[in-house]
């Protein structure tokens, strides 16, 4: 036996209506979620950063002692006489020029985050006025590292 169409019962205009807003407030909600998961993310990579950043300038400005030998090779040249002496002096130097050289990556690891982080977070404030949900903007990063105990 076929089902006419008259055996279906007819949606209103206001069940759609009903039905479509309950969608769109699920989907409002989730992508409310969805934001907040993303701001926390990038929050956790800022810090984390920002972290590993002034980790590594404490530690290279720790060693004014190596910078001031670095500075003084006519006073290394005259003192380094033999094989031995040329191993100790690149052995003492070597940790603090590491340790600059994995500063400056860090740094410019830093920029490229810090314009990904920027993007993202322009997206993210584009995603929350799509949203209409009145929500707060997204955070703003700092970074900010303070040396000035160091000095």
């Amino acid at each position: 036996m076929e089902s006419t169409g008259a055996d279906v019962p007819k949606k209103t205009d206001e069940d759609l209506f009903a039905a479509l807003g309950g969608t769109v407030l699920d989907l409002r909600m989730a992508d409310s979620k969805l934001l907040d998961a993303a701001r926390t993310k990038l929050e956790m990579l800022s810090l984390t950063g920002d972290e590993m950043i002034c980790l590594l300038v404490r530690r290279v400005t720790n060693h004014p002692f190596a910078v001031h030998k670095a500075q003084d090779a006519s006073v290394w040249r005259k003192r380094i006489t033999n094989q031995q002496d040329v191993i100790a002096t690149q052995k003492s130097l070597k940790s603090p020029l590491c340790e600059t050289a994995t500063l400056e990556e860090m740094i410019i690891t830093w920029m490229h985050l810090s314009d990904l982080l920027g993007k993202i977070n322009r997206h993210l404030s584009d995603l929350s006025l799509v949203n209409c949900d009145g929500g707060a903007s997204p955070p703003r990063f700092v970074i900010h590292c303070d040396t000035s105990d160091q000095m």
